[in-house]
């Protein structure tokens, strides 16, 4: 994964889960980012599990999380290890547009330009 991918999927996750960009990792080794970007993330969805399940479902529904998906994680982890599971399925989510975003977003003009 490149360093891009990386630094668009933080931007799109702060926006998306209204975390502050200085609690993002900030470090060398790309696979030690990815670990501590998913404790990041999961540490929101515990927070939101806990406290306020409505935005989550809001969250999960506004960034296309597969419903199907989410309840096999539920119905699968206790209760702490669902949030790990859910952070997951939105870190691969959220890397999916990054990655979209890089492939089309060259420069090359506007999509509607034919």
């Amino acid at each position: 994964m490149s360093d891009t991918i990386l630094q668009e999927t933080i931007k799109l996750l702060s926006g998306d889960l209204e975390i502050d960009r200085q609690y993002f990792p900030v470090v060398e080794e790309e696979t030690e980012a990815w670990v501590q970007l998913r404790k990041l993330v999961a540490e929101k969805i515990l927070y939101l599990m806990e406290n306020d399940v409505e935005q989550l479902k809001y969250i999960l529904y506004r960034l296309d999380i597969n419903e199907l998906k989410v309840k096999t994680v539920l119905s699968k982890s206790p209760f702490g290890e669902a949030a790990d599971g859910i952070a997951e399925l939105i870190l691969k989510r959220e890397m999916e547009k990054a990655q979209t975003r890089q492939q089309y977003g060259s420069g090359k003009g506007n999509w509607l330009d034919v």
